[in-house]
């Protein structure tokens, strides 16, 4: 599966991207809540958050930052008590449309923690 042409041609970004995509879709980090738009959201476990962190990975790790950044991004919802919306997104050339989708998603999350 790793072989393939198709990733042969994307070089290793694309096969670690793939693997984490892979990853994402089997387990599910703890305290990790997947939203509609796609986003997740963590939430401090002692205290209502008084605030939001949108957090949006890189490269070939921005397709999974619940599971490549949790460690990361649960210590800041942990001691700044505030919610993290993590976004995926995979690079592609458009950043136009790259930038409205994960604005979107984002929208999307915030209208879910209403």
């Amino acid at each position: 599966l790793l072989c393939s042409p198709a990733a042969a041609k994307g070089g290793a970004l694309t096969v670690l991207g793939g693997a984490i995509e892979s990853a994402a879709a089997v387990d599910t980090p703890r305290g990790w809540r997947q939203l509609e738009g796609g986003s997740w959201l963590r939430t401090p476990r002692s205290a209502f958050p008084w605030g939001a962190v949108h957090f949006i990975g890189g490269a070939a790790l921005g397709a999974a930052p619940q599971l490549v950044y949790d460690r990361l991004l649960t210590e800041i919802a942990e001691r700044a008590q505030v919610a993290v919306i993590a976004t995926p997104y995979t690079p592609e050339q458009d950043h136009n449309r790259l930038a409205q989708q994960v604005k979107r998603s984002f929208e999307d999350a915030c209208a879910a923690c209403e």
